[in-house]
C-alpha cells in the first residue's frame, strides 16, 4: 500500500485490517509467556479434578468395606435375634465411621430379608462428600453407596449323605 502523513510530519503506512490481525498473531515476542498464562490454569484445575476423581474412588471403596464388615459382625446373631443382629451392624458402621478422618457424611440402612431362604441381613450406605472444586463439579459434590447383604451359614453342610473328605 502507500504512505500516509500526519499533522506533524510523521509517515504511517496504510494497511488492511486483516493485515493488522496478521502482524500481531505473527509477532514472536511474548508468545510463549502468553501461552503459559493460559495453559497452567486449565492443567492445575485438571489435576485437581483427577486427584478428586481418585479420592472419591478410594472413598467408594472405604464405604464399601465398611458396608461389608458390618454385615459380617451382624450375621451370626441373625438366628437368634434379629433386632440385636440389625443394633450389632450399626455399632459396626458407627465404630467404622468414627475411626474414618474426614468422613463423608452418611445416610444408612439395615434391614432384615430372605436370602436363598435364609434371614440376611442387608446394609446400604450413602456417602456424600464436597469437592476439592468447591462443589462446583459435581454441582453439590459427591455422593456414592455401598451395599451389602450377609447371612449366618448353617453348621451343617446341604448335602448330609457326602462323606467327609
Amino acid at each position: 500500500m502507500g504512505e500516509v502523513f500526519g499533522r506533524n510530519g510523521s509517515a504511517r503506512r496504510v494497511t488492511r485490517p486483516g493485515a493488522r490481525l496478521r502482524l500481531l498473531t505473527s509477532d514472536a515476542r511474548g508468545n510463549v509467556a502468553v501461552r503459559l498464562a493460559l495453559i497452567i490454569p486449565g492443567l492445575i484445575l485438571l489435576g485437581a479434578g483427577v486427584l478428586d476423581l481418585f479420592a472419591v474412588h478410594n472413598a467408594h471403596n472405604h464405604l464399601q468395606r465398611i458396608a461389608e464388615a458390618g454385615a459380617l459382625a451382624a450375621a451370626p446373631g441373625l438366628a437368634t435375634d434379629a433386632d440385636a443382629a440389625r443394633t450389632r451392624a450399626a455399632t459396626s458402621v458407627a465404630d467404622a465411621m468414627r475411626d474414618w478422618p474426614n468422613a463423608p457424611t452418611l445416610e444408612d440402612a439395615y434391614e432384615i430379608v430372605r436370602h436363598g431362604g435364609e434371614p440376611a441381613i442387608r446394609i446400604r450406605l450413602r456417602g456424600h462428600r464436597p469437592s476439592l472444586l468447591g462443589n462446583m463439579l459435581p454441582p453439590g459434590g459427591w455422593t456414592f453407596s455401598g451395599e451389602a447383604t450377609a447371612t449366618s451359614q448353617g453348621l451343617v453342610p446341604t448335602d448330609q449323605n457326602q462323606a467327609p473328605g
